[in-house]
């Protein structure tokens, strides 16, 4: 929807020239695109803040276990939902943070050493 926009804005830039539409069309649909714009941006930023708290607790609770621990005890530790957690553990597993494997039909964790 935010590229319809774009090209939609781009395509009626030129205010001088002579159309059927209101004289406030552009205003309002810069208006829009701007809105849009910010609500995208705090969006971002906020998702990218909660996935940072999401792995340091995952960080934390796999610093606190003695063994390595699975992503349901995870999620319940730390009150997400796993498939929440088994994707940044996966993205943490790529960054070389901790290191996990598979036992029978269970994934776990541990930090790397």
């Amino acid at each position: 929807m935010l590229f319809f926009i774009v090209v939609f804005l781009s395509a009626n830039i030129d205010t001088n020239k002579k159309t059927n539409i209101s004289p406030n069309y552009n205003t309002n649909i810069r208006n829009l695109y701007i809105g849009a714009l910010h609500q995208y941006t705090f969006m971002a930023t906020r998702k990218a803040n909660l996935g940072k708290k999401i792995e340091g607790d995952i960080i934390k609770v796999l610093n606190e276990a003695k063994t390595p621990i699975s992503t349901r005890d995870i999620a319940l530790k730390i009150g997400r939902a796993w498939h929440s957690v088994q994707g940044h553990c996966l993205r943490m597993v790529i960054a070389g943070k901790i290191t996990g494997y598979r036992i029978s039909n269970l994934n776990v964790w541990e930090i790397k050493k």
